[in-house]
C-alpha cells in the first residue's frame, strides 16, 4: 500500500518537473529554487536524478530568452552544481533585463519625416517642424555682440559686421558689393 502511495507521489512530482516552465517576465530565482526542490523530492522518493540530468531539466524549463545562456553553457561544457547554476542564471537575468531597454517602437504605423517639405526646393514654403512632427518647437539662442566685439568692416567696437551702419550705407551708395566677402571699389 505504501509503495503505491510512493509511486503516485513520484509520478506527480515528475509530472510537475516536466510541466514547470519559466514564463517571460517572471523572475528566474523562484523558478530555479522550485525546480531544485522538486528534484530533491524525487531523491527522497528513491528516484535519483543525476547532476547532469537535473541541470538539463532546469535549462530546458527556461524560456527562449535564455537560449544564448543555454548555448554558452553547453559549448563550454560547464560542470556546475545546482546552486552554482542558480547563481549564473540570476546573473544572466540581469543582462536580459538590460537588453529590454533597447526596444524601438513605432506608434500609429506611420512614419513622418521632420524638416523641410519636398517642394521647399522648388520655391514652396518651408514647413515648420512643429506642424509636421508634432514636436515642440526649438528656438535657437541668437547671441548678441558685447561691448568688446569688433566689427570686421569698420573696425569699431560694440557691433558686428552684419549690424554695421557704415556697411549698410556703403552698400546703399554702391561702393560695396553686397556679398559674403565684402570688397571696396
Amino acid at each position: 500500500m505504501f509503495q503505491d502511495l510512493a509511486r503516485v507521489k513520484r509520478f506527480e512530482t515528475h509530472r510537475q518537473i516536466l510541466e514547470t516552465k519559466l514564463k517571460k517576465g517572471e523572475p528566474v530565482s523562484p523558478h530555479v529554487l522550485k525546480m531544485i526542490g522538486l528534484i530533491e523530492n524525487m531523491s527522497r522518493l528513491d528516484q535519483q536524478f543525476s547532476q547532469e540530468m537535473a541541470i538539463d531539466t532546469i535549462l530546458h524549463s527556461l524560456h527562449s530568452g535564455y537560449d544564448q545562456f543555454k548555448l554558452n553553457y553547453s559549448m563550454n561544457s560547464l560542470d556546475k552544481t545546482l546552486n552554482e547554476l542558480h547563481g549564473m542564471l540570476k546573473t544572466a537575468e540581469k543582462t536580459l533585463k538590460s537588453d529590454k531597454q533597447d526596444v524601438l517602437m513605432v506608434r500609429g504605423g506611420k512614419f513622418k519625416k521632420s524638416g523641410k517639405k519636398r517642394n521647399a526646393k522648388k520655391g514652396g514654403n518651408k514647413a515648420s517642424p512643429t506642424k509636421q512632427t508634432g514636436a515642440k518647437s526649438v528656438k535657437r539662442k541668437v547671441s548678441q555682440p558685447t561691448s568688446e566685439s569688433e566689427c570686421f568692416y569698420c573696425k569699431k567696437k560694440g557691433h558686428w559686421k552684419r549690424d554695421c551702419l557704415k556697411l549698410k550705407e556703403d552698400q546703399k551708395n554702391g561702393t560695396v558689393v553686397p556679398s559674403s566677402g565684402t570688397k571696396k571699389k
